[in-house]
C-alpha cells in the first residue's frame, strides 16, 4: 500500500451540489465532467453519480465517478463515466495534486469501496507524477486530435492526401454537411448509430437507449451538437459532438450502409473541424481505435491530423482482501480490471 496524504479534506459530492459546478468554473474541463452527463451515465450503468472534491490552499480537484453495486455481493466499486472523465485539477504544484489524489484514494478506501477504474483524459492530461504510487497505470494506445489554433490552410494540409481527395470529391458531388441546432434529425441519427453498431457487432454496452440519447440532447443543451451529412436529399451520416472549455469531442456517430462508399464520415468530421474553428475552439479530439487499439478506426482518424495523445487508464485496488475474495485471485492492475467483473466463458 502506498503512502497516503491525510491532511487534505475530501468531500464526496452529488451532482446537485453547487460545488461541482463551482469547481468547473475554475478548472478547465470537458463535457464528460458535467454533472448532468455523469448523472446520465450513472442511470445507464444502474449506479449513483458522485464526485470526489478537494478544495485546499493551492489545489482544487474534481473526479467524477459512478458508484456501482458488485453483482453477487453487498460491496460497491467505482468507475469513471464513459469517455474521458478523468480527474481534473487547478494547481501549479504537481506535489499538491498528488497529495489531493492521495487523499481521494484514502477517502474512497475508508468509505469501503473495493476498487476504482478511471479513464484519463488524453488532452487534459495530469502529469504521471501526480499518480505516483497510487494504484496502477496502463497505456492502451494513442488518440488523435486536430489543433484548431492552426489556420484553416495548416489544418487542411495536415489531413492525409487520400482523405483530402475524398473530401474534394464529396464537394464536387454536392454533399452537404451542417450542424442541426434544432435536433430535427436526432431520430435519424439514433437509427444510423444503432444500425452501425449492429453491423460492427459492437458490445451490448454500446447499444444506448433512445431515452439516453434524448437525455444527452436535452440535458446537455449548449454542450452537445448534432452534425449531419445529406446526400441527394437523404441524411446518410450523423454524429454527436460534445463541447466545453474550447474542447470539442467527436463522441458518437453512425453511417447509412448504402452510402459508405461515398465516405460521408470524412465529410462530417471535416465540417466539424471548420465549424469548431469558427467557434473559437482550441482542439477537436477524435479519440482513437476501439479500446485504444491500432485498428482500422484509428487509421481512419489518423488521416485527419498527426497530433497524438496517450490514452491511459488508472486502476486502484482499494480493499485488497475483498478484491481477492471477489475475483479469486491476487490483485493485479495490469490485466482486465477489476478482475471480478470479467465475463468468463461457461464450460460446456
Amino acid at each position: 500500500m502506498s503512502d497516503v496524504d491525510t491532511t487534505m479534506h475530501v468531500d464526496l459530492i452529488e451532482p446537485t451540489d453547487g460545488r461541482w459546478r463551482d469547481a468547473l468554473a475554475t478548472i478547465r474541463h470537458d463535457f464528460y465532467h458535467l454533472p448532468d452527463f455523469v448523472s446520465l451515465e450513472s442511470s445507464r450503468l444502474g449506479g449513483t453519480a458522485l464526485a470526489a472534491y478537494v478544495d485546499q490552499p493551492g489545489v482544487r480537484l474534481l473526479l467524477p465517478l459512478v458508484r456501482r453495486a458488485i453483482p453477487g455481493s453487498d460491496a460497491f466499486d467505482l468507475v469513471s463515466p464513459y469517455g474521458y472523465s478523468s480527474p481534473i485539477a487547478h494547481s501549479e504544484d504537481v506535489a499538491l495534486v498528488r497529495s489531493a489524489l492521495s487523499a481521494v484514494v484514502q477517502t474512497l478506501r475508508d468509505s469501503g469501496f473495493v476498487s476504482m477504474f478511471v479513464r484519463r483524459h488524453p488532452v487534459l492530461e495530469l502529469p504521471d507524477d501526480a499518480f505516483a504510487g497510487l494504484g496502477g497505470m496502463v497505456e492502451h494506445g494513442q488518440t488523435v486530435s486536430i489543433n484548431l489554433r492552426q489556420s484553416d490552410s495548416e489544418q487542411w494540409h495536415g489531413i492525409r492526401r487520400d482523405h483530402r481527395a475524398s473530401l474534394n470529391r464529396s464537394e464536387r458531388l454536392g454533399h452537404r454537411a451542417f450542424m442541426d441546432d434544432t435536433g430535427e434529425h436526432l431520430d435519424r441519427f439514433i437509427a444510423l448509430y444503432l444500425d452501425t453498431m449492429r453491423r460492427q457487432n459492437a458490445a451490448a454496452e454500446y447499444f444506448y437507449s433512445r431515452d439516453y440519447f434524448c437525455g444527452l440532447w436535452d440535458k446537455l443543451r449548449g454542450h452537445m451538437h448534432l452534425g449531419v451529412v445529406e446526400i441527394d436529399g437523404s441524411i446518410v451520416c450523423a454524429g454527436l459532438f460534445g463541447e466545453s472549455d474550447g474542447i470539442v469531442q467527436y463522441h458518437l456517430s453512425g453511417n447509412d450502409e448504402q452510402a459508405l462508399k461515398l465516405s460521408p464520415m470524412k465529410t462530417l468530421i471535416n465540417h466539424a473541424r471548420q465549424w469548431a474553428t469558427r467557434r473559437g475552439a482550441e482542439v477537436l479530439h477524435l479519440g482513437g481505435g476501439v479500446g485504444g487499439a491500432q485498428d482500422s478506426l484509428m487509421l481512419f482518424k489518423a488521416g485527419f491530423s498527426d497530433s497524438r495523445h496517450p490514452f491511459k487508464t488508472w486502476r486502484v485496488v482499494l480493499d485488497e482482501q475483498q478484491y481477492k475474495e471477489l475475483s479469486g485471485k491476487e490483485p493485479d492492475t495490469n490485466g482486465f480490471f477489476p478482475a471480478y467483473r470479467e465475463q468468463r466463458p461457461h464450460n460446456s
